[in-house]
């Protein structure tokens, strides 16, 4: 309905013209002239019926079709139709039908011409009308029928087109595409939606393959062209292709035609057998065989060099055919009817032939003649290969001397008669052992005898000859000067026809000197190149024969790891060339020390390990390491310094320790770094203890090395406290690890252990993320603290903490000037010109810098000066006995004094009772940490302290 209140309703209520809106086939306002054309008393009576209860049956489809096209169309041409008013009568009435809007949904407005006083003219044009409707109702159908049969043609024409082997593509003029087949997308790769999109004046592969050219020559020319190139398309398939390109006209626009047949397949075999061909002729060109290949009736089609060189003449490949004129006659009609046999029973058949060369000289070959299948598998041509056997005949005589004889080579050459005189030497003989052939020939080889060898070696050497024919090895002569030298030496026997010995060739070559190298390889590979000793490889060997020899005979063994101390301060200090001078004197003083049964060996870079077999108690080694202790200690001279160093041991034994060598050196080790523990210049038995100690830290390290990724780590905050006010000045954070089988681990369990193995650098960025993410909930809450971060010295070294910091302050939105740095003495003091830039990018972020720990280590206040350093920090050990402790009041008082004259904060830890405080803040100091005020406590709680403090303060 529409409201009272609507522009439309207004004016169409003026109207006298019957006004009637429908949507989706329903009544939704007729006007007063329209109600009263319909003979209804009032709206409702129509409002939501259907509006075809109104039109004759016979009108009905034809108006469903004016109100269907509107959306396309627009507004209808006005149009005779009949109505029937509400009792049934027929209304002739002219309609108009205009596209509308009803609460925004399409609709339909008509405008109702009421032509009941022309009815007989309206008689008249509905016979003409229905005249019409009949004449157009046939010419549909004929229309509809010319349709199938035009559908059916394209149909045919689009399966044609998709069904041939050939690419087919149209483009228009302008060479935009605009038809492309299956087979088209098959062969270039590309799917039929992309080729319709491609336009080949823009496509590179047209360019590049001259297809371009080609098109725009057929375009202007209205003509045709084919061209057969490999192709490669705009989608990268490349493929041998034969394309046609032909013009047509539609509706006077010039198109082009392009049709494609993929020939790779013919093209790749018709390469392949090129190559194959070319193989051959490759194949056979090197060959010192002749080779020819002969048609089935025997005609020459190829012969190769090996072959036209027995000819007077060379010849090409055109005048093969007639080298049957330039060949002896008799052997090659022999040949060509041996080739027409094969070529029809397909079997393969060798003779022997004679040809005559052009120096006169009658050639034997040896010829095998072959059939050649075809693609039919029949024989399609006859090949025939000859070997020339005319030097092998002639050598057949003359064989066995010449083998035996080699005056050329740089190996010595013997030759002896059956009873073992000598009859014949070469030059290299001559040279190796020193005699002349003169004073060799006649005598037996046991004049070059050593007696390196014994009986049974010779015995053995002849067995081989006589049932073998052969001997060859190493063996030890002595020259004709008396100086022995070892030889490879092969021995063949040579018999007769009847299989009797007749000759001995000795064919050798001095190796000494080769020898010599392989040991001297073979010393550097088991024993270390700076001092000489055995190396690892070789005391695991020696370790192994020794623990196998000792189970065998119950005997006591022991293993002894010796490290010096403080050999890399040495290393640096003085030049490695020192540190190698050094090593070499300690290696050799603990060899000295040793007896010839025990090993000593270099595995390390400072590190000597020691065998000693068959001892008979513990005190033995004891005994024998105090005195390589004692050794090592006394001075070392070295060019221009007198030196002393000391050494750290550890010793394992066998059986109470291990039976494995490895595992014997690994608790050696133990207990050497025990000794080192223990302050250097002693040394350690092995204790099972030891080995325990290292299982834990080694689980507690593989455990530390996943407490990251486990969340298991947490940071607790202990507050800082201005002694003047009382105020909180910030927090300090501390690691705690919370273990999920050995609960919560203060760090001085595991910090020093992460401080070795490079974790700290991973544990040190959490700690600096966590600080910074609890620094941004408390500024979200108002609580501005600064919170301390401690920073190893590992950190300082990665050359990124800076970059590092600011990168996870800006994560969480906090200027980097909410945090300060803590560093100990002895990480300032490591490298002070190195850290003093670090430090300096810090301080221009706003980042405080404390020294934790001052007055355990030892500072140079002169680099201290120079430092950008903000606050010093009493180590806990002095606060703790400051009021019983004179001493350490007074050290107190210097940090202050100190801290006053360089203008630096001082921060007290480890403060626990009041008098601690007074005494403290009495000597000036500026700030407090403690279990006086509070625990370190987690983030949450903090929170809370600081409420409770607060309140206290003021109240």
């Amino acid at each position: 309905m529409l409201s009272t209140d609507n522009p439309f309703r207004r004016q169409a209520e003026r109207s006298l013209e019957p006004l009637v809106l429908t949507q989706r086939g329903e009544f939704v306002y007729l006007n007063p002239a329209a109600l009263e054309l319909l003979g209804a008393a009032c709206a409702e009576q129509l409002i939501g019926t259907p509006m075809l209860d109104r039109v004759h049956h016979a009108d009905q489809a034809r108006l469903q079709s004016r109100v269907s096209r509107l959306t396309a169309e627009g507004e209808s041409a006005p149009s005779f139709d009949r109505w029937l008013d509400l009792t049934g009568n027929l209304l002739p009435v002219e309609t108009r039908i205009i596209p509308w809007t009803h609460e925004g949904a399409h609709a339909e407005l008509f405008y109702v011409r009421n032509l009941r006083d022309r009815c007989a003219q309206g008689c008249e044009i509905f016979k003409l009308n229905e005249e019409l409707e009949r004449r157009v109702t046939s010419r549909t159908r004929a229309l509809a029928d010319t349709e199938v049969k035009l559908k059916y043609s394209l149909k045919l024409n689009e399966s044609i087109l998709e069904a041939s082997a050939s690419a087919i593509l149209v483009y228009q003029h302008t060479g935009q595409c605009i038809l492309a087949n299956t087979a088209a997308e098959r062969m270039t790769g590309g799917s039929r939606k992309q080729l319709l999109a491609q336009n080949f004046t823009q496509l590179e592969s047209w360019f590049r393959s001259g297809l371009l050219d080609a098109a725009t020559r057929v375009l202007s020319a209205h003509t045709s062209e084919t061209l057969e190139r490999q192709y490669t398309t705009s989608f990268n398939v490349t493929l041998w292709a034969e394309i046609h390109l032909s013009s047509f006209d539609i509706d006077g626009q010039r198109h082009l035609l392009l049709m494609m047949q993929d020939n790779t397949d013919k093209r790749l075999a018709e390469e392949k057998l090129a190559r194959r061909e070319q193989a051959f002729r490759t194949l056979t060109h090197n060959l010192p065989d002749t080779v020819l290949r002969m048609d089935r009736q025997g005609e020459l089609l190829y012969a190769n060099p090996a072959m036209q060189r027995l000819l007077p003449q060379p010849v090409s490949d055109q005048q093969v055919r007639n080298l049957e004129q330039t060949m002896n006659g008799g052997s090659f009609a022999l040949l060509k009817e041996q080739a027409r046999r094969i070529a029809k029973t397909a079997k393969a058949t060798e003779m022997d032939m004679v040809f005559a060369a052009p120096d006169g000289h009658r050639r034997h070959f040896a010829m095998r003649i072959v059939p050649e299948p075809d693609a039919d598998g029949l024989p399609g041509s006859v090949l025939a290969v000859g070997r020339d056997l005319t030097e092998l005949k002639r050598a057949e005589e003359e064989l066995r001397l010449a083998a035996s004889v080699f005056h050329a080579s740089a190996e010595g050459v013997m030759i002896t008669d059956a009873s073992g005189r000598i009859i014949s030497t070469n030059p290299a003989f001559t040279e190796i052992t020193g005699y002349g052939a003169a004073e060799a020939l006649g005598r037996k080889p046991s004049m070059l005898k050593s007696e390196h060898q014994k009986a049974d070696f010779y015995r053995e050497m002849w067995d081989a000859l006589l049932t073998e024919g052969q001997w060859q090895g190493e063996l030890w002569n002595r020259r004709k000067g008396g100086q022995a030298f070892l030889e490879w030496l092969t021995i063949n026997r040579i018999d007769d026809s009847l299989g009797n010995p007749v000759r001995y060739v000795a064919v050798f070559h001095d190796i000494t000197e080769l020898r010599r190298k392989d040991e001297h390889i073979e010393h550097l590979a088991f024993h270390d190149a700076l001092t000489g000793l055995p190396n690892r490889e070789l005391l695991l060997e020696r370790l192994g024969h020794a623990l196998a020899q000792s189970h065998r005979e119950n005997k006591r063994l022991s293993v002894t790891f010796i490290d010096l101390d403080r050999f890399k301060g040495i290393n640096d200090a003085l030049g490695h060339d020192m540190g190698d001078n050094l090593l070499q004197q300690v290696g050799d003083r603990i060899r000295r020390c040793l007896r010839t049964t025990d090993t000593v060996a270099r595995v390390g870079g400072d590190e000597f390990l020691v065998l000693m077999e068959n001892l008979t108690s513990a005190r033995d080694c004891a005994t024998k390491a105090q005195q390589l202790l004692d050794e090592i200690a006394r001075p070392i001279a070295l060019p221009g310094y007198r030196l002393e160093i000391t050494a750290s041991m550890g010793m394992a034994f066998f059986p109470e320790d291990s039976n494995q060598p490895l595992e014997l050196m690994k608790r050696a080790d133990m207990a050497m770094y025990a000794a080192k523990e223990a302050g250097g210049n002693t040394y350690r038995f092995f204790r099972q203890e030891m080995l325990e100690r290292t299982t834990r830290r080694l689980t507690l390290e593989m455990d530390l090395r996943r407490a990251i990724s486990n969340n298991e780590l947490e940071l607790h905050y202990q507050p800082k406290i201005d002694l003047a006010s009382n105020t909180v000045t910030g927090v300090e954070a501390l690691l705690r690890w919370r273990h999920p089988t050995r609960g919560m681990q203060a760090p001085g369990e595991f910090i020093p252990l992460a401080e070795e193995n490079a974790l700290i650098c991973d544990i040190g960025a959490w700690v600096i993320g966590e600080a910074c993410r609890q620094t941004a909930i408390w500024r979200a809450q108002g609580l501005d603290l600064k919170v301390a971060i401690n920073i190893s010295a590992r950190q300082l070294e990665t050359g990124d903490l800076y970059q590092q910091l600011c990168a996870l302050a800006h994560q969480r939105g906090i200027p980097p000037s909410s945090l300060e740095l803590e560093l100990t003495e002895s990480a300032l003091m490591k490298n002070p010109e190195g850290v003093t830039g670090l430090l300096n990018q810090f301080r221009q972020a706003g980042v405080r810098i404390a020294v934790d720990d001052f007055g355990t280590g030892y500072s140079s206040l002169a680099y201290l000066r120079r430092l950008p350093i903000d606050i010093l920090k009493i180590d806990r050990s002095f606060v703790l006995d400051a009021i019983a402790d004179e001493d350490d009041a007074q050290i107190i008082k210097t940090i202050l004094a100190l801290g006053q004259s360089l203008k630096l904060a001082v921060v007290a830890e480890g403060v626990e009772s009041e008098s601690q405080a007074a005494l403290l803040k009495a000597s000036g100091c500026d700030q407090a940490q403690g279990y006086l005020y509070a625990k370190p406590l987690p983030g949450d709680d903090i929170e809370a302290w600081l409420t409770q403090h607060t309140h206290s303060v003021t109240s």
